[in-house]
């Protein structure tokens, strides 16, 4: 998704990245993330309509020397300020599964410099 239509607001070192949060206004209708036997939907609607909730998608990004290698997404979040994300536990979850495909990346990129390596080194021994 392009950075225009996202807003920052929260950033963090971690473990040794650079964690960005930011946000974006979800599309997707309350009713299709809230059941109406449990919540008042129209009452959540009018809510979010007079800005008494934000109504958003939670993105965070994992950057490593300013190359982004990892991110994950939540959509559905409604919160009366869009900093309270960071306070549940719903953020600390988004970022581990953003670091965790960061390692990922790191993991194989470094597997993948190795074989090279290793092929380059066999291909020199054989001329």
């Amino acid at each position: 998704m392009y950075d225009q239509y996202w807003t920052k607001f929260h950033s963090e070192e971690h473990g040794g990245f650079d964690i960005v949060a930011s946000w974006n206004y979800e599309d997707c209708s309350i009713s299709q993330c809230f059941d109406d036997s449990c919540h008042d939907i129209a009452d959540l609607q009018r809510k979010v309509n007079d800005g008494t909730y934000y109504w958003f998608i939670l993105r965070v990004q994992v950057f490593l020397n300013g190359a982004e290698l990892g991110c994950d997404y939540l959509g559905g979040c409604m919160y009366e300020n869009v900093e309270d994300v960071l306070t549940d536990g719903t953020y600390e979850d988004i970022r581990y599964q953003a670091i965790k495909e960061a390692n990922d990346w790191l993991t194989t990129a470094f597997k993948e410099r190795k074989l090279i390596e290793y092929t380059v080194n066999k291909l020199a021994e054989g001329a």
